[in-house]
């Protein structure tokens, strides 16, 4: 609980610095440009596969997003993703089980440009994850309900975008690293 309470304070103080910088960096210009030039967009693929413990995974998912930018600097976007997992493992009558099912999440998240190509990433996300278990005479699909808490930056060039970000939040059950990589597209960013 210790751990959830300091993910939110870091998120929220993020959320706050930010919000202090669109007082100051308000131009007329800005005031008059038309809400579309306001708007960006875009999204990223993803493409997996692991093998752990006799099951193998192909994952294959998609993740748009459109934001609106208050200020040249800082905006925010809402995020949503949907991941279709494939799971197959060879069983003790060789047989083969397989399963396929999505892993879906919603979030809210804030961007702040340091730079012109650099930015800084917080991110509140709420996932319904599947995982697989498999005792080798069947494969068992378990969901459950993760509050995700990232913190990272990026780097956006020409449309293009790279995000590193760590989850303050990482449940110890998923066993995997806190560190999300993502590659994606930007339009108007």
């Amino acid at each position: 609980m210790k751990r959830n309470r300091i993910s939110y304070f870091f998120f929220f103080v993020f959320l706050a610095l930010a919000a202090v910088s669109l007082q100051g960096q308000s131009t007329r210009s800005e005031q008059e440009s038309a809400f579309k030039d306001r708007i960006w967009w875009g999204g990223g693929f993803a493409l997996g596969f692991s093998s752990f413990n006799n099951v193998t995974n192909i994952q294959l998912g998609i993740s748009p997003m459109a934001g609106y930018k208050f200020t040249d600097r800082f905006s925010a976007a809402p995020r949503v993703s949907v991941l279709m997992s494939y799971f197959s493992a060879r069983l003790f009558n060789g047989d083969r089980a397989n399963e396929f099912t999505p892993t879906w999440a919603v979030g809210a998240f804030t961007r702040y440009k340091l730079i012109r190509d650099i930015f800084a990433h917080a991110e509140y996300e709420f996932e319904n994850r599947a995982f697989v278990t498999s005792d080798l005479s069947a494969l068992y699909v378990n969901r459950r309900n993760v509050n995700n808490v990232y913190i990272g930056a990026g780097y956006n060039s020409g449309g293009a975008e790279f995000v590193v970000l760590y989850n303050l939040n990482q449940e110890a059950f998923l066993q995997q690293s806190p560190f999300v990589f993502r590659f994606g597209f930007t339009r108007n960013f």
